[in-house]
């Protein structure tokens, strides 16, 4: 049986971490959650303020693209199948 999910990718100044998630929906929340947790480390309120309104606001690519733009980190998501060998 093959399942599909979403293997995540964030590109950081520390190396990259990946998680899984089991939506696209999920993988998007996912790393707008983790561009609201670091946006102290943007040096500049008005982004972070920015980032966090719109993550409130459900915006969360928004969001993503934003952290983006504000720093040199970023954020990549592909479908990936797991096949379970019985």
């Amino acid at each position: 049986m093959t399942r599909y999910v979403w293997v995540v990718t964030y590109t950081h100044r520390h190396g990259t971490d990946f998680w899984v998630c089991a939506t696209q929906e999920a993988a998007i929340r996912s790393c707008a959650e983790t561009a609201c947790e670091w946006i102290s480390d943007i040096g500049y309120p008005e982004e972070g303020e920015k980032i966090a309104a719109l993550f409130k606001a459900g915006k969360y690519q928004e969001c993503i693209n934003a952290y983006e733009s504000a720093t040199e980190e970023y954020f990549d998501m592909g479908e990936r199948a797991v096949r379970d060998y019985d």
